[in-house]
C-alpha cells in the first residue's frame, strides 16, 4: 500500500483514502483509522480497559481494570488499525463483496 500511495512507512497511509477515493466517506461516519499515539488522542474512540485477573492470598480468583487509554492505538499492523461502530462493518463488508471498494471481478478467474 505504501508504494501505491508513495509514503515511507506504514505510519504514514492515508487509511481511510479508500473511501475517499470511493465517494463513499460521509458513509463511514462511525470509523476512525487511529494514527500514532495515544487512543485518547482519537476523539472518534472510546474510553478503553484491560481486564487483568489474578489469584490473592486465599486461592480467589481477582479481577482488576486497568486503564490503557493512553496507550498506543495501532494495535499492531496485523490487528487493522480500526475503530468501526456495528453499523460501518456491516457496510464495509456489503461494500467490499459488492465492488464498492475493490475491483471484485478479478477474483471470479480464481475459482
Amino acid at each position: 500500500m505504501c508504494q501505491v500511495q508513495g509514503c515511507a512507512h506504514y505510519t504514514d497511509l492515508d487509511l481511510k483514502g479508500v473511501l475517499r477515493r470511493n465517494d463513499l466517506y460521509d458513509k463511514y461516519n462511525g470509523t476512525t483509522f487511529p494514527e500514532n499515539g495515544k487512543c485518547s488522542d482519537d476523539p472518534m474512540i472510546v474510553h478503553q480497559y484491560e481486564l487483568n485477573t489474578t489469584l490473592n492470598n486465599e486461592g480467589r480468583l481477582q479481577a482488576a481494570h486497568q486503564d490503557i487509554d493512553g496507550y498506543s492505538c495501532l494495535n499492531g499492523w496485523s490487528c487493522g488499525s480500526i475503530a468501526a461502530s456495528v453499523p460501518d462493518v456491516a457496510n464495509w463488508f456489503w461494500d467490499v463483496f459488492h465492488g464498492k471498494l475493490v475491483n471484485v471481478r478479478p477474483l471470479w478467474h480464481c475459482f
